[in-house]
């Protein structure tokens, strides 16, 4: 049976996890803190989701691109957040980035000028 501490003495030592890298990982358990992962180190990572999401977590889901945000080597605590919005939950909005409803800068190059093809007509 597996320990209440979630050890995994075969993993990598938090000293070798990096922060701001992305790991996959497996869910090992769901609690009220968050979701907890498995991604290979002697610790499993917390995973800082909206409470509202955790019921989309299910033991033994594999997860990818979680970035890690921080580690605390005295409590052991690696903390992770998911690098892109997870499952689709509440992500209907388009990303800010896209700006929407300006249009019309693409047609501009195109009117410079004849093109070689209606040179040779005339």
């Amino acid at each position: 049976g597996a320990g209440a501490k979630w050890n995994h003495p075969d993993g990598m030592p938090l000293e070798e996890v990096e922060i701001g890298a992305c790991y996959d990982g497996t869910v090992t358990n769901v609690g009220q803190f968050g979701v907890f992962v498995d991604f290979g180190a002697v610790k499993d990572g917390l995973l800082r989701v909206p409470s509202q999401q955790n019921r989309y977590f299910k033991r033994g889901i594999e997860l990818h691109s979680l970035r890690v945000i921080s580690v605390d080597m005295a409590s052991e605590r690696v903390i992770m957040e998911p690098e892109e919005p997870l499952l689709g939950a509440e992500t209907s909005r388009p990303p800010p980035s896209v700006s929407t409803g300006i249009g019309g800068r693409g047609g501009l190059a195109t009117r410079s000028g004849p093109s070689p093809s209606e040179r040779q007509l005339s």
